[in-house]
């Protein structure tokens, strides 16, 4: 009977040294995890009140300087969503895109200030096309902020790492890129900014 118990304790011993030495479950397992996606401006500070030269006060108005570190080695393609998070659409949960550059190289490192509005960018990234109420295309790429006067929005530029390239073209809209990209997002990075007019 002793002998018995003994060898049961053993093996429980054994057992529980076992699953003790055993990462947790859906850690890495080749060290410490790597640092997250960083997303920065040199124009703009995290936190701050957006340059006029970036919105619609500018007198030509053009895209901010954006650079980002720490890109996951899973990543395919990076997304990048610049919108106001103080206006609600439709009375929905959306809200008011301004900016939304899908499948950028994992290589590319930063979008640099002045980019053109055109549906490709040398780099291969597709920057879509801006759409009214009623659908119509109303330009491509970068929307400046225009808030109501007397307010401050609240804008983000929410950037994602995905696992996969997304198979849209520059007339897909939000709701296509965004339900293409669930499931595949390996790493997210934010920019907060704000205007007031």
């Amino acid at each position: 009977m002793r002998r018995i118990i003994l060898s049961a304790f053993i093996l429980l011993a054994a057992s529980t040294a076992a699953f003790c030495q055993a990462p947790p479950a859906g850690t890495p397992s080749g060290g410490p995890r790597p640092p997250p996606l960083m997303l920065s401006s040199s124009a703009i500070q995290d936190g701050g009140m957006v340059p006029d030269k970036y919105t619609a006060t500018g007198q030509i108005p053009v895209t901010p300087p954006l650079a980002w570190t720490n890109i996951p080695a899973t990543a395919q393609s990076l997304v990048l969503i610049v919108h106001d998070a103080d206006v609600v659409v439709q009375k929905g949960m959306g809200d008011n895109p301004h900016w939304i550059v899908f499948n950028i190289p994992p290589s590319t490192a930063s979008l640099a200030e002045g980019l053109p509005a055109t549906p490709a960018l040398p780099d291969g990234s597709v920057q879509l096309s801006r759409k009214n109420g009623q659908g119509a295309v109303t330009g491509v790429g970068y929307f400046p902020f225009a808030p109501p006067p007397g307010f401050v929005h609240h804008y983000n530029f929410d950037l994602y790492a995905l696992d996969t390239k997304l198979p849209l073209d520059t007339n897909a809209s939000r709701a296509d890129v965004e339900s293409a990209m669930a499931g595949h997002i390996v790493g997210k990075a934010v920019l907060e900014t704000r205007f007031k007019r």
